[in-house]
């Protein structure tokens, strides 16, 4: 009886082990098929764009551009193509140049933090725009800290989750990232991006629309990009702005501007 028992245990113990190799090979298969699905570039030049923001109630329509390389910088032109606003993002700093008033609002990722609960840096927020798969906050993709939910219609959701952060991708039937939303677990807010209209451009299948959607108790700001023209891997030189010639202001004057 005593060998019944233990055979029966031993074979319970393997069944669990096998069951629970299945599952984690299962998961790395998914997540490798949705990375090999993801924009590959080195360089994108959104030469084209329209964005439209809608903050707190106050909605702006506007014209943009995008460059992303080892750097990220965004041009706003509301009018007539003139550049009335930009955004130069690099990994340590965010520089925000009013053109039109001749201020500069410095800051850095920690803003992300102190304002809204959520660690993000730079390579976090490149991963955003490009639609491609990332670990919030981590220096690189960790694959064995992630678990995936089967959904209906053949969608899946692969989570990630820190002290700070409970990060969720969802995935399409294609096994791409159709919304990647960041919930902080010491907060309220939400931030969730929405990618939709996949089109190939040079052999890179890259979303046309992209939404992003940052809600808390105090605020709620919806963002939306539609992309006509962008152009991969191609060399991309930033122009520079003087700093000195800006006047220094308080970022969070802009934030509740």
């Amino acid at each position: 009886v005593a060998l019944v028992v233990l055979f029966t245990a031993c074979k319970s113990k393997q069944s669990v082990m096998s069951q629970a190799a299945t599952g984690k090979t299962k998961n790395t298969e998914l997540i490798q098929k949705v990375r090999l699905n993801e924009p590959q570039f080195n360089t994108a030049n959104v030469s084209k764009m329209s964005l439209y923001l809608n903050l707190d109630g106050r909605t702006f329509n506007v014209s943009a551009s995008c460059k992303i390389r080892t750097a990220m910088h965004i041009s706003i032109q509301p009018a007539l193509g003139i550049e009335m606003f930009k955004l130069e993002i690099t990994p340590d700093s965010i520089l925000a140049f009013d053109k039109i008033n001749k201020r500069l609002y410095v800051t850095d990722f920690k803003l992300f933090e102190t304002k809204f609960g959520l660690t993000v840096n730079y390579s976090d927020l490149q991963s955003l725009i490009s639609n491609r798969l990332f670990t919030v906050g981590s220096a690189e993709f960790r694959e064995e800290k992630c678990t995936i939910e089967a959904l209906d219609n053949l969608l899946s959701k692969i989570i990630y989750r820190n002290e700070k952060i409970t990060q969720t991708s969802e995935i399409n039937s294609q096994l791409r990232i159709q919304q990647t939303e960041l919930k902080s677990n010491t907060s309220d807010y939400v931030m969730a991006v929405d990618y939709s209209e996949f089109s190939p451009i040079d052999g890179i299948v890259f979303p046309q629309k992209i939404k992003l959607k940052a809600l808390s108790k105090k605020h709620a700001m919806n963002c939306d990009f539609s992309i006509s023209r962008v152009v991969f891997n191609n060399k991309i030189v930033f122009s520079s702005i003087d700093p000195a010639r800006y006047d220094r202001a308080d970022i969070n004057q802009l934030m509740k501007k």
